[in-house]
């Protein structure tokens, strides 16, 4: 059985992880030579930012 993540889950997971691991996780997408693509396209009222609690 396949478990497919939840955007929640995946927004939850990308919320939690610090700027260095993100490029890090990037960069190595991008490194492997790879075609990059993207799998969840961006929606009508979907804004990027960074929130982060104290």
């Amino acid at each position: 059985m396949t478990y497919v993540m939840s955007r929640e889950h995946r927004c939850a997971l990308l919320a939690e992880a610090e700027r260095a691991e993100l490029i890090e996780l990037a960069d190595a997408c991008i490194a492997d030579g790879a075609r990059v693509r993207v799998l969840v396209g961006p929606e009508v009222g979907c804004v990027t930012a960074q929130v982060r609690e104290p």
